[in-house]
């Protein structure tokens, strides 16, 4: 009998470990459709050079950007986006490129996505450079506003709010003297601003002017995410409450174990005083 309680008791603890073992699954949240509102575009000289779009996962939100762009400028100038990839969470990460050629060259790339955000969010910047020098004068990139990356949230219905600055402008000055490639410092940052629902995209902007001679390399991301204000308690994991009833059932056969086991004395002194 006592073999018997043993093993419900090992079988019960292996189900309540087995089950424990099984993560939960959860769901993502809504996807917002690009519906012609996921768009690139190359600017150089103030010129529109290029522009497109890319797509994202109805299933899983990722953004799908087909292959590299290469646009030849001349004078051996040119502007590429050699990467574009994130989640309609919305998070954008960036790779593109340019050169100036034999003469100083300014270059915009734009990218935007749909957004639905509303009340409290944080947004979060980073960007970096690569800069090559092709001349031992050196090389240098300058942004054509206070930073390289300006990003902003944009209400597209007519009669909407103005653009609003996301309040995360990163990416300095930076130049060297000699030949050769130095790499910038990462450049970041991060605000929590008050969003309305009326804004339905998230746009970033990388502009900049290069010295002659000039190639550089710029990659990046912005996210952006909403704070709860009012959190809802956590609830126990559903593998805490299959530990705890694990914990009684293992209660529960050890005390029948151990009553079994004072029966059967019991049993043996009577008997022992019978004879």
């Amino acid at each position: 009998m006592r073999t018997l309680y043993r093993r419900a008791r090992a079988e019960w603890l292996a189900g309540v470990i087995l089950a424990c073992a099984i993560p939960a699954t959860s769901s993502a949240g809504m996807i917002e459709p690009c519906g012609g509102n996921c768009i690139w575009s190359i600017v150089a000289g103030g010129v529109q050079v290029a522009n497109g779009d890319f797509e994202i996962d109805p299933t899983t939100g990722d953004i799908g950007f087909a292959s590299p762009v290469k646009v030849g400028l001349g004078g051996g100038a040119w502007a590429s986006i050699n990467s574009l990839s994130g989640n309609a969470d919305p998070i954008l990460n960036f790779n593109i490129a340019a050169a100036a050629g034999t003469n100083g060259r300014t270059f915009s790339f734009t990218f935007s996505l749909p957004a639905s955000l509303e009340g409290e969010v944080r947004t979060i910047s980073s960007t970096s450079y690569s800069l090559t020098a092709g001349k031992s004068v050196g090389a240098q990139l300058t942004p054509l506003k206070q930073h390289t990356a300006v990003a902003q949230y944009v209400d597209t219905t007519v009669g909407g709010e103005s653009p609003l600055n996301a309040g995360v402008d990163v990416g300095d000055k930076f130049f060297f003297t000699g030949a050769g490639t130095q790499s910038s410092p990462s450049y970041t940052a991060q605000n929590t601003q008050t969003l309305s629902s009326a804004f339905d995209l998230m746009s970033v902007t990388l502009g900049f002017s290069l010295s002659p001679n000039t190639t550089v390399g710029v990659s990046g991301f912005l996210e952006a995410t909403t704070v709860d204000q009012n959190p809802a308690p956590v609830p126990l994991p559903a593998s805490a409450w299959l530990l705890a009833l694990g914990f009684l059932g293992w209660c529960l056969f050890n005390q029948a174990d151990t009553q079994l086991i004072h029966g059967g004395a019991k049993l043996r002194g009577n008997s022992n005083r019978m004879v």
